[in-house]
């Protein structure tokens, strides 16, 4: 809450006494606490430093895992709050990375590549115990975000100007982001259909096309099809 100049921020005393009248207010017996949302918010900060980056930037800059040693460093600080963000963030790239592993799961994009090839080579070397373990061994060497079109795994920092994952080294998508590229190859054929479109823009659409079926071809999808059903769309 913000005053004036001054900022006042909640004490885990008042908070638990404002849950706990919460509670009281839907005569539910239950003794409401604010440590019972601990992993609530782990996995709420989890699924926003690997989802939205812009979100991330707007409103988590200063809860990013890459500042946690920072943070660490104050007495003051919840360190068990800061162990089950890391334990929630953790499984999340596991599950994620785990599926990349997946004989089946079609990916695109460089690093997509280089997953595609690791996988073919861990079919003929067994060098785990088991899958699980080589999940666990191999999530832990991925830095993981998301750009909204892929995953990035680029641990130096963003070297590149955005929107072009599909042909960087550190991109990889899989087929929980086709979807969106089944979306912004509908959004090029509607573009297509604007009359007074000039060179440029037609360049533009073109493009994109060719990045979208690109794409969507590695990830298993009939472009041919698509556009049949793009059209009956367009048509009812």
């Amino acid at each position: 809450m913000k005053k004036g100049n001054p900022i006042s921020v909640i004490s885990w005393q008042s908070l638990d006494d404002r849950l706990k009248r919460f509670a009281t207010s839907l005569k539910l017996d239950w003794k409401l606490a604010s440590h019972q949302f601990r992993r609530t918010f782990a996995n709420y900060v989890v699924h926003h430093k690997l989802g939205d980056l812009r979100y991330l930037r707007d409103h988590f800059k200063h809860w990013s895992l890459d500042m946690t040693i920072l943070y660490l460093m104050n007495e003051a600080q919840d360190l068990e709050l800061y162990d089950e963000i890391y334990a929630a963030f953790d499984e999340k790239r596991q599950a994620i990375v785990g599926h990349w592993l997946e004989p089946d799961t079609p990916l695109s994009g460089g690093m997509g590549e280089h997953v595609r090839q690791m996988r073919s080579r861990t079919e003929k070397t067994r060098t785990y115990k088991d899958r699980r373990e080589m999940v666990q061994a191999i999530s832990e060497l991925v830095y993981l975000r998301s750009t909204g079109i892929a995953w990035c795994t680029n641990d130096t920092g963003v070297d590149c100007a955005g929107g072009q994952c599909e042909n960087c080294e550190h991109g990889c998508i899989d087929d929980n982001h086709k979807p969106f590229w089944e979306g912004l190859y509908q959004q090029q054929i509607e573009l297509c259909q604007i009359e007074d479109l000039d060179a440029s823009g037609s360049k533009t659409v073109e493009r994109t096309m060719d990045r979208c079926e690109k794409v969507l071809a590695d990830l298993g999808v009939d472009i041919n099809r698509l556009k049949e059903q793009l059209a009956d769309v367009e048509t009812i």
